[in-house]
């Protein structure tokens, strides 16, 4: 016996990695979603003989890790339903998600505007010298992880300001 949880449950048969689908395998219950993700990862990533059936399961019934993780309708996933959907109300009961503001708070004639976009091509910006002295009103600046050119949310505040200033007023 194995002490090594991805050892001990690794599947070498289709019907082993069935159990690992269904959470119940050589008699131990996996209810975790996650678990059950990493187990079969880690059986695809070391059976060769058993990686598609890992991964997409039979083609007529389906199975493998695409039964836990997609669906037609994607809430109805046990990845959804298990792991996306507690995890989710957990962050609004941490108030992590932001919400709307209560606008009766706020001065009268305030409102709240909130939108997604998509830019038309990637931004990146090829200038690493900076436009000012100081660094701190650069609007290109470089990210301290990548050190790659970005420009900080006021200065695409600013830009987008300006946009819909000159093109709708």
């Amino acid at each position: 016996m194995s002490y090594d949880l991805y050892v001990e449950l690794g599947g070498d048969t289709q019907e082993e990695i069935d159990a690992l689908v269904s959470g119940n395998h050589q008699g131990v219950k996996v209810s975790d979603i996650f678990e059950r993700i990493r187990l079969l990862t880690a059986v695809a990533a070391r059976n060769e003989n058993v990686k598609d059936y890992a991964v997409s399961g039979d083609r007529k019934q389906g199975g493998g890790y695409k039964s836990l993780v997609h669906d037609a309708q994607p809430t109805n996933t046990p990845y959804a339903k298990y792991l996306i959907g507690p995890a989710l109300n957990q962050f609004q009961g941490l108030r992590l998600i932001p919400i709307v503001p209560d606008l009766q708070a706020l001065p009268s004639g305030s409102w709240f505007l909130q939108f997604t976009f998509t830019l038309a091509r990637p931004w990146i910006s090829k200038d690493d010298d900076p436009f000012y002295v100081t660094e701190s009103v650069n609007p290109v600046r470089k990210d301290k992880v990548f050190k790659v050119p970005t420009m900080s949310a006021a200065s695409w505040k600013g830009l987008l300001r300006w946009t819909t200033m000159h093109t709708r007023l």
